[in-house]
């Protein structure tokens, strides 16, 4: 038999063999012969233990320092177990200061001045330059306007131009251009937030 087992027998063999009972001598030894608590949070790489690694209830909160735990990594189940019932109604504030009107200032005009639409109390102008005023002053309001179709006046489709507004006296002054960019009396739509 020892024959037989001989004519078997290779170095890749007998260095494999001795190579599992050297590792399962180091594991055995280690099993048996390290000190209780002696593997800490030095000797673990972040993150190599993970839920599968632990029994269950093996961590309480005992066992966490404070902070450890965020309410975003809680369920969403647990949150809403831990939020509390709504409590009363507060006491009323005192009132802010007032917010602006929410009016915006707008017109329609034709290509003759001729104010169509909005509320603007007043349009002069023509020839591509208008001025329009409003019941107060357009001093510090933001201006915007586009060339739009506007019945009346001598032309009803804008040309593709381009426009201008800005503040001037308290009122907007409108300057509308044809697609050449020379001023030339055009319709058009203006709003004004202040």
């Amino acid at each position: 038999m020892l024959g037989r087992l001989r004519s078997h027998l290779s170095y890749a063999n007998v260095m494999a063999t001795v190579a599992l009972f050297v590792a399962l001598g180091g594991t055995s030894y280690a099993a048996t012969k390290l000190a209780r608590n002696s593997v800490g949070a030095t000797q673990i790489r972040s993150q190599a233990v993970g839920p599968s690694e632990l029994k269950a209830r093996a961590v309480s909160s005992s066992k966490l320092r404070r902070g450890a735990v965020t309410a975003s990594k809680l369920s969403r189940s647990a949150r809403e177990s831990l939020r509390g019932a709504q409590g009363p109604v507060g006491s009323t504030g005192a009132s802010g200061p007032p917010g602006p009107s929410g009016i915006v200032y707008r017109a329609s005009v034709n290509s003759g001045s001729g104010l169509r639409g909005g509320n603007a109390t007043e349009g002069s102008g023509g020839n591509g330059t208008y001025l329009i005023g409003f019941e107060r002053s357009m001093s510090g309001c933001i201006f915007a306007a586009t060339l739009v179709r506007v019945e009346g006046g001598g032309t009803v489709d804008p040309d593709p131009g381009r426009i201008t507004a800005a503040e001037e006296g308290g009122r907007v002054r409108i300057r509308t251009y044809d697609s050449s960019g020379a001023v030339s009396a055009q319709p058009f739509h203006m709003i004004a937030i202040c």
